[in-house]
């Protein structure tokens, strides 16, 4: 919550010193305090100690050294939890609008964007990734860095395994033939766990996580993890817009790449082949359905330039985000981890037939 929006460039962040701050709930800060407040109040300072027995110095530098010392500074200044009920209370204003709406949405339309946000909401990894982050703050580094070691593909498993089972509950996707939503999957959940992964990667703060960060690196190089840093920096910051955007690529007919040998096997089989075509306009259909209801809604939120530029800046970032998943089939980890859910969910799907 802020009581001044507007940005005071001679004023100091009371819990790091960095310059550019607002009030931002209840104290002057900059927007990093800010938003490491409200995505660490949740953890439990009794619990979670300092390793140097809470004598930290929080400045811009260090400030994401020690979260518990960083945390203990926002509440010593003042920074109040209270005002993150607001929070709440504008998602619930969301719900409200459907009975105040000025904007091009129907009833029917708002109804849809709030399933999906509540559905990605209520099923995402995001408190079991944070639990697992704080719960190793006690550890020496070595051995924090053992045991992140040892869960890392654990935390990159969740994020894909929640949008395997966030696309089953589409309705739409429900009501295709389980052929259809099995090749749905098979072509989409690379890019779409990809994209997720690094939303839930911006929402969990994982990079700033010292020892998480050396993890990635060591599994997944330096390069990809800059390039996955880039996308993060300038990710929307409106996180309605990731889970929207998510439903739609789960309608396209193939986001991700399919290798010349798939291609090979499946259009060999003249059933198949003639499956994929018939049903082509109705998955572009559905997809066109949830395209028109994103914009809508994005035009009633910032007005049709921002609403512009903001769709084009998340298809730019899927798009560059695709070029990152489709070097991850190099990792011999991260692919089999892939295969096994893929493999998982199509036999999952057949017994539902």
């Amino acid at each position: 919550m802020s009581t001044n929006n507007s940005i005071n460039l001679s004023e100091r962040c009371l819990v790091c010193d960095d310059k550019n701050c607002r009030i931002n709930y209840g104290v002057r800060c900059c927007d990093s305090c800010k938003i490491f407040f409200r995505r660490n109040i949740h953890i439990d300072l009794n619990t979670n100690q300092c390793k140097f027995q809470g004598k930290c110095s929080i400045t811009k530098i260090n400030r994401h050294q020690c979260r518990y010392c960083r945390l203990k500074k926002c509440l010593f200044i003042g920074m109040n939890k209270n005002f993150l009920r607001s929070q709440h209370k504008n998602q619930q204003k969301l719900s409200s609008k459907i009975f105040n709406d000025r904007s091009l949405l129907t009833i029917e339309q708002w109804s849809m964007i709030i399933n999906i946000i509540n559905n990605y909401n209520n099923k995402n990894p995001i408190k079991y990734i944070h639990n697992i982050i704080s719960n190793q703050l006690n550890y020496q580094p070595k051995i924090r860095f053992k045991i992140a070691n040892k869960n890392l593909m654990n935390i990159i498993q969740s994020m894909y395994v929640f949008i395997e089972s966030f696309i089953k509950i589409i309705p739409e996707f429900v009501n295709m033939n389980i052929n259809n939503q099995i090749i749905l999957i098979r072509r989409n959940l690379r890019n779409l766990g990809g994209f997720n992964s690094i939303f839930i990667m911006y929402e969990t703060n994982i990079f700033n996580d010292i020892t998480y960060s050396n993890c990635l690196l060591s599994t997944y190089g330096s390069w990809l993890c800059n390039q996955i840093n880039k996308i993060i920096q300038r990710i929307d910051n409106d996180g309605n817009l990731i889970k929207l955007l998510l439903v739609i690529l789960t309608f396209s007919t193939c986001s991700d790449i399919v290798s010349f040998e798939d291609n090979q096997n499946l259009y060999n089989n003249s059933t198949a082949r003639n499956h994929i075509l018939i049903n082509t306009k109705h998955i572009f259909k559905i997809q066109n359905i949830y395209t028109e209801i994103m914009f809508k809604y994005m035009l009633y939120q910032y007005g049709y330039d921002q609403a512009t530029l903001r769709f084009a800046s998340l298809i730019q970032n899927f798009l560059y985000q695709s070029i990152l998943t489709a070097n991850t089939t190099k990792i011999s980890k991260h692919e089999s981890m892939i295969q096994t859910i893929i493999n998982k969910t199509e036999r999952l799907l057949a017994l539902e037939d």
